[in-house]
């Protein structure tokens, strides 16, 4: 295991908030940046590896430190985007953890939402998966049994 997945393991680790593995594309925003209000403001692309109601692990090569407040928005479901304020409480090589300070109501919808739709899809996923595997344990459909010969 490289040291960034090293990295990413011990971060999600320590969240207590229920939290789920995703791949969305984001974008961070410097936000003690002076240009932070204009189209100039310092913006970094980054790539969401799990998240919760409280906040993110977010893949990225900027370079950024505890305690630093950033903008960040993401298209989390088709045509409805998440836009909040989080806070770095961790720093890895390539990852940061981040809380949510600041959301409106309608970006908490987004989030809920989506970790609910997501929730629903991986819970209903892994049901069927082991339907699946107990109607394969089965007698009779084991190969070599009476039922399974030809």
């Amino acid at each position: 295991m490289t040291k960034s997945q090293t990295d990413i393991r011990d971060f999600a680790e320590l969240r207590s908030a229920k939290r789920i593995t995703v791949t969305r594309k984001g974008v961070l925003t410097v936000e003690d940046d002076p240009l932070a209000l204009t189209s100039l403001a310092k913006q970094n692309t980054c790539l969401i590896q799990d998240m919760s109601q409280t906040g993110f692990l977010l893949l990225t090569t900027a370079q950024f430190t505890e305690g630093q407040i950033l903008g960040f928005s993401c298209e989390l479901l088709p045509e409805r985007v998440l836009e909040c304020k989080v806070e770095v409480v961790h720093v890895g090589d390539s990852v940061i953890g981040t809380k949510i300070v600041d959301i409106d109501d309608g970006g908490k919808a987004v989030c809920q939402a989506f970790l609910q739709e997501q929730f629903t899809a991986r819970t209903q996923n892994s049901a069927e998966a082991s339907s699946s595997a107990s109607a394969s344990r089965k007698p009779g459909n084991a190969p070599g049994s009476a039922h399974g010969k030809s």
